[in-house]
C-alpha cells in the first residue's frame, strides 16, 4: 500500500499545476465563459504534451484535481472518457461521450462538451456509433458555463464502432471513466474552493475578531476537510481499482463520483455561506466554484440516481433487472442498461465486509497503490476461524448479561496467535503486520461482534508505553500485554472534567521517592478487568492547568484503588468510576516526565483516535435481512444501503490513511482525529437509519426470538451513541482539525 504519488506522478502533477499557474487564472475562466472553452488553452494544453489520455487512471484523476482546481475550460474529462471507446478523436482532437444511449430519434441530450467536439460516441441500442461533424460553438445557456449541447447522429454521416456486449461495455466503461475524472475535478476544486474560504475567515474581521476564530465556523469546516479527504482517498481507490481489474471497479467508479459530488456541493455551499454577501457577488471568485460544483455532475442528473444505481452495482435484485429508472428523465437514469454489463461484478460482493482488492493486483506505475499484500485475504480467513470457534453464543450471551465486552478465553486466544501485538514493529515484539491485514483484524471481530474491547484499551495504552514509556515499563508491561496476561485501562475522565483532561482535578503529591494519589476517574472502562490503569494526575497547581500533569501506570491491586460498576446504554453496556483514596506508588510508575504528562496523553490520544468505526455488521445483517424479506428489490432501501457501504468505505479509507502514517514511524496525528470524527458520525448516522429501513420491528432487541438481524442494527444503534464522546467528543476532534490541519485561529485562551 502507497499513499505517495510516485516521482513520476508527482512531476507530471507538478508540470500540469504549473501550466496552469501560468495559463489559466480565473480571469481566463471568466473569459471563457459563457462557452466554457478555450482553444488557445486546449492547444497549449496538447502542444506541452499534458493531454496523454493513455495514461492509468490514477495518473489522471491526479491531474483531474489539479484541473478542477483551476476550474480549466478544457474538456478533458470527455475526451479521456472517449478514448476508452478507441474512437480516433480527430485532427483538433476534441472527442466526447453522450453519456445517455440516444433516444428514438437518434439525438442525445446534453452531452458533455457537446458544443465544441467534432467526434461524439453514442450507444443506440447495443451499437456504439460514432458522429464526426462541425460543432456550434454555442453552448446551450447553462449556469455551470459548461460547453453542452444536444447532438443529432445523422443516420447518413454516423458510423458504426463496434456493437453487441461488447460495446454496451465499452459505453459503460466510458461512462465510469467520466465519473472518475469529474470527481476528481470535484475534489480540486473544492480543495482550492476551502483553501479560499480559510485565507477568508483568517483575514475577516467582526466584531474585532477573525472570523476564523469562531467555534461555529471552524466545525463546520472541519467536517469539510474531512469529507474532502475522504473523497480523495476515494476517488484514488476507485481510479486504482480500474487500473488494475478489480472486480467491483464499475461500483467504486459511481461511489466515488456519488460522494465526491455531495462534498464538493457541500464544501461551496459552506464557501459562499462563509463569504457571506461578497461571495454572492458576480465579481467575487467563489461564486465560479459553487456553479461548476452544482453543474458539473448534473450531466448525470440526480445524484440521487447514482446512489440507486449503486445499489444495483452493490446489491442486485433477486428477479429482473430493475427498470424503475425509466419512469424518470433520461438523465435521472441513463444507466439502466449498466445492469446488463459484465463488468458490474456486483454479484461477487461479500455484504460481510467492506471490498478489498485482490491479492497481488498492482498498479505498473508505481506511487498510489491500494494493493493488498499476498497473505491479507489468508489472515482474514484465519481471524474468521479462530472467532467461530471462540465468539459463541454462550459468549455473547455472558457480555450481554454482565456489560463486559471481554472474555479472557478468546484474549488468550489472541495472544497465541500473537494478534495482540499485530501491527507491532517485530523489534517490539509484535507481527509488524501491514495495514490491509490491521484492517481485516478489526473488521472480522466488528463482523462477529467480538468482545475486544479490553484488547482496544490495552493497545493502545501499550503503543504509548512503546513510544514513552521507560526501559522498565517496556521490559515488565509490554511481555505481560502481549502474552495476554494483563489489561490496561484509562484513567483520564473526571467527573468535572469530561473531554477537558487538562481540567483533572486527582493529585499526585511527592512524598520522597514515591507519590501520594487521590481523586476519582469515571468511564474507566475495563478497569475491573484490568491490572493497570493508566492515570492522569495534577501534580502541579501552581501553573496553567495543563503544564502541571504528570501520567502514571498504577496497579489496580495497590492498596486504596477501588472500581465501582457504572451502566451504559450499550446493549447493555458496563464502565466504572474509580476512587483513588491515599494511593501510594513507587516514582518508577511514572510515564514520562514529572508536569509533562500533556505530552503522553497527546501520544496516547493519537493512538486513541486512529482506529476504525463503521456499521460494518449492522450493514450485513440488515442486507441479508432486505435480501431475506424481498426489500432488497426496491431501489431506494438498496441506496440507503448503499450509501452506508460507502460511508464504512471512507471510515476504513481514512484509518488505513493513520495506520500507514504510523507505519512510516510516526504516530498519528490529525489523521487520526480525523478518522474518529468521520467514522463516529458516520457510524450513528448509518445505525440510525439502518434502524428506520428495519421499520417497526426494528423495535426488537436481540433477546427477541423474531428479531429482524437478530437485532443487529437496533444493537448497533444503542453502541453508536457514544462512539462521538469517547476518545474526545466530535467538538473536539473538530476544534483539533481546525487548529493543527486548516490553521485557524484558537477558539480557547
Amino acid at each position: 500500500m502507497e499513499l505517495t504519488p510516485s516521482p513520476t506522478q508527482t512531476r507530471w502533477r507538478d508540470d500540469v499545476r504549473a501550466f496552469l499557474a501560468e495559463r489559466c487564472p480565473t480571469t481566463r475562466v471568466r473569459g471563457a465563459e459563457p462557452l466554457g472553452f478555450d482553444v488557445d488553452l486546449w492547444d497549449g494544453w496538447r502542444a506541452a504534451g499534458l493531454h496523454r489520455p493513455e495514461r492509468p487512471l490514477v495518473d489522471q484523476v491526479l491531474i483531474a484535481e489539479e484541473l478542477g482546481a483551476a476550474l480549466a475550460p478544457i474538456p478533458y474529462a470527455e475526451t479521456v472518457a472517449a478514448a476508452v471507446t478507441g474512437v480516433d478523436p480527430g485532427l483538433r482532437g476534441i472527442a466526447t461521450i453522450a453519456l445517455v444511449p440516444l433516444r428514438d430519434d437518434r439525438r442525445a441530450r446534453l452531452v458533455p462538451a457537446g458544443a465544441v467536439a467534432d467526434t461524439v460516441v453514442g450507444l443506440d441500442g447495443d451499437a456504439l456509433i460514432v458522429d464526426r461533424g462541425d460543432p456550434t460553438g454555442r453552448a446551450l445557456p447553462n449556469f455551470a458555463c459548461s460547453p453542452v449541447d444536444h447532438r443529432h447522429f445523422d443516420a447518413r454521416a454516423s458510423r458504426p464502432l463496434r456493437s453487441g456486449p461488447g460495446a454496451v461495455i465499452a459505453h459503460a466503461r466510458a461512462v465510469d471513466t467520466w465519473r472518475l475524472l469529474t470527481a476528481g475535478q470535484l475534489v480540486g476544486l473544492a480543495q482550492r474552493a476551502l483553501d479560499l474560504t480559510v485565507a477568508h475567515v483568517k483575514s475577516r474581521e467582526q466584531f474585532g475578531t477573525p472570523i476564523g476564530a469562531f467555534q461555529a465556523l471552524q466545525h463546520r469546516l472541519a467536517d469539510r476537510v474531512t469529507a474532502l479527504d475522504g473523497a480523495r482517498l476515494l476517488v484514488w481507490r476507485a481510479a486504482w481499482a480500474a487500473d488494475v481489474g478489480e472486480p467491483d471497479a464499475a461500483a467504486w467508479a459511481v461511489a466515488a463520483f456519488a460522494f465526491a459530488t455531495e462534498s464538493a456541493r457541500a464544501m461551496t455551499r459552506e464557501a459562499m455561506q462563509m463569504h457571506a454577501g461578497r461571495g454572492y457577488t458576480l465579481d467575487h471568485d467563489i461564486q465560479l466554484y459553487h456553479r461548476r460544483a452544482k453543474g458539473w455532475p448534473l450531466l448525470l442528473g440526480d445524484v440521487a440516481a447514482q446512489w440507486e444505481l449503486l445499489g444495483e452495482r452493490l446489491y442486485p435484485s433477486s428477479g429482473p433487472s430493475d427498470e424503475s429508472h425509466d419512469s424518470h428523465d433520461s438523465h435521472d437514469s441513463h444507466d439502466s442498461h449498466d445492469s446488463h454489463d459484465s463488468h458490474d461484478s456486483h454479484g461477487s460482493h461479500d455484504d460481510a465486509a467492506p471490498a478489498a482488492p485482490r491479492p497481488g493486483g498492482r498498479s505498473q506505475h508505481g506511487g498510489i497503490d491500494f494493493a493488498v499484500g499476498s497473505g491479507a485475504e489468508a489472515f482474514r480467513r484465519e481471524i474468521r476461524d479462530l472467532l467461530a470457534r471462540h465468539v459463541t453464543d454462550d459468549v455473547l450471551a455472558r457480555v450481554r448479561s454482565t456489560g463486559t465486552v471481554h472474555d479472557w478465553e478468546l484474549h488468550k486466544a489472541f495472544a497465541a496467535k500473537g494478534w495482540i501485538g499485530i501491527s507491532w514493529p517485530v523489534g517490539d515484539g509484535g507481527q509488524g503486520r501491514d495495514p490491509w491485514e490491521v484492517r481485516a483484524f478489526a473488521e472480522e471481530c466488528a463482523l462477529a461482534d467480538a468482545p475486544t474491547d479490553g484488547l482496544s484499551t490495552s493497545t493502545m495504552i501499550a503503543n504509548t508505553l512503546r513510544v514513552v514509556g521507560s526501559p522498565e515499563h517496556k521490559a515488565r508491561v509490554l511481555p505481560e500485554v502481549l502474552s495476554g496476561d494483563a489489561l490496561l485501562c484509562m484513567g483520564y475522565s473526571e467527573p468535572e472534567a469530561g473531554s477537558d483532561v487538562a481540567a483533572t482535578r486527582t493529585t499526585a503529591v511527592r512524598d520522597g521517592d514515591d507519590w501520594i494519589i487521590n481523586g476519582e476517574k469515571i468511564f474507566t472502562s475495563m478497569a475491573h478487568e484490568a491490572k493497570y490503569v493508566f492515570l492522569l494526575t495534577r501534580t502541579n497547581p501552581d501553573v496553567p492547568k495543563h503544564k502541571g500533569l504528570t501520567m502514571f501506570l498504577v496497579p489496580m491491586d495497590t492498596p486504596g484503588v477501588s472500581v465501582e460498576a457504572l451502566h451504559t446504554l450499550g446493549a447493555p453496556g458496563r464502565t466504572n468510576r474509580t476512587f483513588y483514596r491515599e494511593v501510594r506508588v513507587a516514582d518508577s510508575w511514572r510515564v514520562g516526565d514529572v508536569d509533562g504528562g500533556w505530552a503522553v496523553m497527546n501520544v496516547a490520544l493519537a493512538f486513541e483516535r486512529g482506529g476504525t468505526l463503521s456499521a460494518a455488521r449492522a450493514l450485513r445483517d440488515t442486507v441479508a435481512w432486505a435480501r431475506a424479506s424481498g426489500r432488497l428489490d426496491t431501489p431506494g432501501v438498496r441506496a440507503r444501503l448503499a450509501r452506508v457501504h460507502v460511508d464504512n468505505e471512507v471510515s476504513a479509507l481514512l484509518s488505513l490513511r493513520t495506520t500507514w502514517v504510523a507505519a512510516s514511524g510516526a504516530p498519528p496525528g490529525v489523521e487520526g482525529a480525523m478518522t474518529k470524527l468521520y467514522s463516529a458520525e458516520a457510524m450513528q448516522r448509518a445505525t440510525a437509519d439502518l434502524l428506520d429501513l428495519v421499520g417497526a420491528e426494528g423495535l426488537l432487541t436481540e433477546d427477541a426470538p423474531d428479531a429482524p438481524a437478530a437485532g443487529a442494527a437496533e444493537q448497533e444503534w444503542r453502541k453508536s451513541a457514544v462512539v462521538t464522546v469517547y476518545g474526545g467528543t466530535s467538538e473536539v476532534m473538530r476544534g483539533i482539525i481546525a487548529e493543527r490541519h486548516l490553521g485557524l485561529p484558537r477558539t480557547r485562551k
